[in-house]
């Protein structure tokens, strides 16, 4: 895959380029692709379910989940950085881009979940990978209870400035979540999704499960 363009990055191999190719716009859906409400809900509700389960060290822990109508700018100092990964199925796929601040309580929390340090950037980017790996494993497995085929990616790190051509993906609608663990650690999440062209998606819920503690997802 081509990293070297912002707009490149987001998109997978071998997909032709649109011809408004470079230019920021709003997301545009493919043609004739729509989203029912109660999938768009459904979709929602696995998402935030699946963040709860993947964040918390100790069962008091708080994981606060909003919905937003635009990503929120950083909220702590430290570098920002964009985590990419994607679940296809046959008529549609995800695209979560994961916002994470590399700042102390991020750095404190995910060492705390993950049970290795981070204070060395390789390790935290191995750590902003494991941990959006186990949401998207989460959301993966809730998926299988609507739609038997779905593949799951394996993350990739992009400068967060990437994140501004997601209008690429021509995405059917754009979910974008705050996420606070216990008031300390914050970043958002937009789940693009992506439905084919032609298609007409609608899924009232999913059956969603936790994963046994300990257990590696492994694609």
């Amino acid at each position: 895959m081509l990293r070297t363009d912002p707009a490149v990055a987001l998109r997978r191999p071998g997909r032709p380029l649109p011809p408004s190719f470079g230019r920021r716009r709003e997301p545009r859906a493919a043609a004739g692709s729509t989203l029912s409400s109660a999938a768009s809900t459904a979709f929602a509700g696995l998402v935030t379910a699946s963040v709860v389960d993947s964040s918390r060290v100790a069962a008091a822990d708080e994981c606060l989940v909003t919905r937003q109508e635009k990503a929120a700018p950083p909220a702590a100092k430290g570098e920002p950085q964009l985590l990419v990964l994607h679940i296809a199925a046959f008529t549609f796929r995800l695209v979560f881009l994961f916002n994470f601040t590399a700042d102390a309580a991020t750095r404190q929390h995910l060492a705390a979940l993950l049970r290795h340090p981070t204070t060395e950037r390789k390790a935290l980017l191995e750590s902003y990978a494991e941990y959006a790996n186990m949401v998207c494993g989460a959301v993966n497995r809730g998926l299988g209870s609507e739609f038997k085929f779905t593949g799951m990616s394996t993350p990739f790190v992009l400068d967060s400035s990437c994140a501004d051509y997601r209008s690429t993906l021509q995405p059917t609608e754009v979910q974008t979540f705050d996420i606070a663990i216990n008031q300390a650690m914050r970043f958002s999440l937009q789940v693009c999704i992506c439905v084919e062209a032609g298609v007409s998606l609608d899924v009232r819920n999913f059956v969603t499960e936790s994963a046994p503690s300990g257990e590696l997802e492994l694609f």
